[in-house]
């Protein structure tokens, strides 16, 4: 039956969110959201399979739409696999506690195929997922939530917008001087049109960290502020209306939709406005939010980061994307070193000369990926600052990097 398939499902996740590493190991895949929000909808899906099960005999649509939600629970289970093999050192005995982090680490790292593969299966999930819940009007199952807590359960996501609180920096800032003396510029060039300044780029390479530093840096030259975190799940109604909030719209609360758009359209024409759209994922997403954002001669500036080259170009294709790279050996080190001695001056005395080639080695493993670098530092910040105990983490590292190559 489809609501066992669930419900196991359901538990599969849930023990796999309540694991020690799924928040690191989920957060390096860049999709620790999208994996609990799964969660959720599954778990809404499970109110409606029961009363369907129950009319399913006699109604073909109702069986298609059960075999659906089979299939997307099918395809949910595999990717808890994924992640219990990479929690699990991919099925390999762990050596100590440690240990069996690292490994998962590097494997993380080095599998960037594998990362993308996950995040794209997740991505075909949260599709399928809509496309049920959008076909159950359609397969005569529209009333069966009933209390509106279906509506409740999808405003939830607002809760996830203020995660992205502009006002809370990365503390350790390293390698972006030029992007911001490049951006900072773009975005106060003296050009009348609304201007769409994107930043595009792999997961951790530090896109929202940089906007963060750019809207505080220029905020005072606008009338109007806002920061949305959009994500790839959100109300588009509730995304207007925060926008509304913020930048000083009245009673956006007693407006419908078409409303919001139309009111805020009227508002921000006569306004200079700075608006950061973090995380789009689909330029479907831009389509919906520009109505309201109007495309006139007030010197407005849009900031939008993204994964997808495409949105950054469909939204505003006279301004290039400006693309994240990942840090150099320097800059790398320096941001380990950051998160390692968060309490010492950065220069040539502090790190223990015995530990520099060690840490090194350990920084080059890491790629030039910021989140990879602050996530090792952040391990070795728990860690003794003795010789053997940064020597286990490289050893670990190799031991990983072995067993990978023989995969």
């Amino acid at each position: 039956m489809a609501g066992v398939a669930v419900a196991t499902v359901v538990r599969s996740l849930g023990d796999l969110i309540g694991k020690q590493l799924y928040e690191e190991v989920s957060l390096l895949y860049g999709v620790k959201d999208e994996v609990e929000w799964i969660q959720r909808e599954l778990l809404r899906i499970q109110c409606f399979l029961k009363d369907a099960e129950a009319i399913e005999k006699d109604n073909e649509r109702v069986k298609n739409w059960i075999r659906e939600v089979k299939e997307v629970a099918s395809m949910a289970e595999d990717v808890v696999d994924t992640f219990n093999l990479e929690i699990e050192g991919r099925g390999t005995i762990r050596r100590g506690g440690f240990r069996g982090i690292l490994n998962n680490y590097i494997s993380i790292f080095k599998k960037p195929i594998t990362r993308h593969k996950v995040g794209e299966k997740i991505q075909e999930i949260r599709l399928k997922i809509h496309e049920i819940s959008e076909s159950r009007s359609t397969y005569g199952m529209g009333n069966i939530d009933t209390g509106g807590e279906g509506k409740n359960y999808e405003r939830q996501s607002l809760k996830e917008w203020r995660r992205s609180s502009p006002h809370i920096e990365e503390p350790d800032f390293v390698g972006f001087k030029e992007d911001i003396e490049l951006l900072e510029a773009r975005l106060l060039l003296r050009e009348e049109r609304r201007c769409v300044v994107s930043i595009i780029g792999m997961g951790g390479l530090g896109k929202t960290t940089l906007a963060k530093k750019l809207y505080n840096r220029v905020r005072n030259y606008f009338s109007c502020l806002a920061w949305i975190y959009i994500s790839q799940e959100y109300v588009l109604e509730d995304l207007l209306q925060y926008i509304g909030k913020r930048v000083g719209l009245p009673d956006v609360m007693k407006m419908n939709q078409e409303e919001l758009k139309e009111e805020l359209y009227k508002f921000l024409t006569r306004r200079k406005y700075l608006i950061v759209l973090d995380d789009i994922w689909k330029t479907r997403t831009w389509d919906e939010l520009q109505a309201a954002l109007p495309d006139g001669f007030s010197g407005s500036r849009i900031i939008i980061t993204t994964r997808n080259r495409d949105v950054a170009i469909h939204a505003d294709a006279r301004t290039p994307p400006h693309e994240l790279h990942f840090l150099d050996e320097e800059e790398s080190w320096e941001l380990f070193s950051r998160k390692v001695f968060p309490n010492k001056e950065i220069d040539n005395s502090y790190c223990p000369p015995e530990l520099q080639g060690l840490g090194r080695d350990i920084v080059a493993k890491c790629g030039g990926l910021p989140l990879a670098l602050a996530v090792m530092g952040g391990l070795l910040l728990r860690k003794q600052k003795m010789v053997q105990a940064w020597k286990t983490v490289l050893q670990s590292m190799n031991w990983q990097l072995d067993q990978d190559d023989h995969s």
